[in-house]
Parts: structure tokens; sequence; C-alpha cells
């Protein structure tokens, strides 16, 4: 078992779906084919989250979460994701403490491991599977 068990053990529970690639990892809704978590294990690894809903939770995350959300990388809105030939549909909108926000929706909520507490990213999952209705909210 390694550190991301438990975020796998929680996508299961939801019905969410394992797609796996050369050193990739793809979590993603059996329906709407949305991905919600992807762990790369290219150099050192990262874990992104597709936040889509952070707006509804982020105020209630712990500091040091919302802290690394407002450092984030903002959307410009010309990039071109992954090299492919669609333009960027726009980052993530929300407000937290006060500030608006828009944030890279292809980079924003990357993590290294060690970088932020397991236990946080798992209550970062939650919410957000809260959030798309998912998971039922007493299950936080």
């Amino acid at each position: 078992m390694d550190e991301f068990e438990p975020l796998r053990a929680l996508l299961r529970a939801c019905g969410y779906r394992q797609r796996l690639g050369d050193r990739r990892e793809q979590w993603s809704h059996p329906v709407t084919r949305r991905a919600i978590l992807i762990i790369t294990m290219r150099h050192e690894g990262r874990i992104r989250l597709c936040a889509e809903r952070v707006g509804e939770y982020a105020a209630g995350l712990p500091p040091a979460l919302r802290e690394r959300i407002k450092r984030g990388m903002g959307c410009s809105g010309d990039c071109v994701p992954w090299g492919g030939g669609k333009p960027c549909p726009g980052g993530w909108r929300f407000e937290l403490d006060g500030e608006r926000y828009v944030k890279c929706r292809y980079n924003e909520f990357a993590f290294k491991p060690g970088e932020a507490d397991m236990d946080e990213l798992e209550l970062f999952l939650r919410r957000e599977l809260i959030a798309r209705g998912e998971l039922p909210a007493e299950a936080d």
C-alpha cells in the first residue's frame, strides 16, 4: 500500500474508475468521464486534483491549503492544454477570504509528494466529492 491508497479507496467507494497509462493514473467519473484525480509518477511524482467546485468549500479548508490555493497559478486563458488543438476553456472562478480568483484548471491543484499532508489532501478530495454530490455531507 502506498501513500495514495486512502485517496484511491475513497474514489472507488464513490464509483470512480481508474485509467492507467505510462506512469500516470487518472480517476474519472464513470458517466461524465470527467477527471477528478490524476497521479503522475514521472520524476518525483505529482498528484493533481481537478477541483472544479472549489469555490463552494474553499473557506472550510485548513489554512495551509487555503494559502496554497491563493498562491497557485492564475489563468491567463491563452494556453493550449496538453498541446492539443482546443483552446483553454478558462480557469476555475471562485471567491476565497473576500478575494476573487481565477486559477488554472490544469495546474492549480498540483502537489508533489511531501508538499502537502495526505490527510489534508484527503479532506480536499472529500470536500470536492461532496460538492459534486458524489458523497453525502455527513461523510466529512
